[in-house]
């Protein structure tokens, strides 16, 4: 093989392994972007959430604890999304989260338990309470990732788990009421035993979980009294024919 020959046969390979090597360049460059575009969704995903949550802290009552933690979440989330793909837009939205975060520990007021209350739109109350059942994933969430200490996250267990019992109860018994109004005894019993069901699980009721029990109680009290009196008809209607047949039989 001639000298010539050999220098082109150099050249081939040499452009075959460029091509290649380009071809890996190319590749891992689209696999960094592909990464970057997935941790970028994954990221705004658990802002979008976490700020959809904290929208109930206007509504139900939410320690500066949890309002704490899902600023921090969100923070968190804003620098991970930052470092795959920086924007100026994610740098200020970084500089606004750490300024409601000082803020908290000095402005921040929570809607007390007394004054909290329930959507009368069933809609609405289902909501709301869907939007603390999500509260309760994040907060354990958190606490498995150790940012919310045991003491925080038992308390604010506590207070879901209530806030989750005022909302039933107050759908099943509102409904309970309705099914009253309109002589739906069955349907009635099934909403108070419903009811009656969770009062249950209650070990120290508080003064609301008290006022629903008075009202199922009382409606329970005005089912007997619509039971016995349709019996009480009843027995007159049966009675009423056989009287009228011993009247016949001595008019005869």
């Amino acid at each position: 093989m001639s000298g010539m020959s050999l220098v082109v046969v150099a050249l081939v390979v040499l452009l075959v392994v460029l091509m290649i090597v380009v071809n890996l360049v190319q590749q891992q460059k689209e696999k960094k972007e592909t990464e970057k575009r997935q941790e970028s969704v994954r990221q705004k995903a658990i802002i979008d959430e976490t700020e959809e949550v904290m929208l109930l802290s206007s509504k139900i009552p939410m320690s500066s604890n949890v309002v704490s933690m899902l600023l921090n979440r969100i923070g968190n989330a804003l620098q991970s999304w930052n470092r795959v793909a920086p924007t100026n837009d994610l740098k200020q939205r970084l500089k606004d989260i750490k300024k409601q975060q000082a803020n908290i520990k000095t402005g921040y007021r929570e809607i007390a338990e007394a004054t909290f209350t329930i959507p009368d739109n069933e809609k609405h109350a289902v909501q709301m309470l869907q939007g603390i059942k999500k509260l309760r994933l994040l907060l354990r969430a958190e606490h498995n990732k150790g940012t919310v200490p045991p003491a925080i996250f038992v308390e604010e267990e506590k207070r879901i788990d209530r806030l989750m019992i005022r909302i039933n109860l107050d759908n099943l018994v509102s409904r309970a009421t309705s099914s009253l109004l309109t002589q739906q005894i069955g349907s009635c019993r099934q909403m108070l035993d419903k009811a009656e069901a969770i009062v249950a699980s209650v070990a120290v009721p508080d003064d609301y979980v008290k006022s629903k029990i008075a009202s199922i109680n009382d409606m329970r009290a005005q089912i007997q009294e619509i039971t016995q009196k349709a019996e009480a008809e009843n027995m007159a209607k049966v009675q009423t024919p056989a009287e009228d047949e011993q009247f016949t039989q001595k008019k005869w």
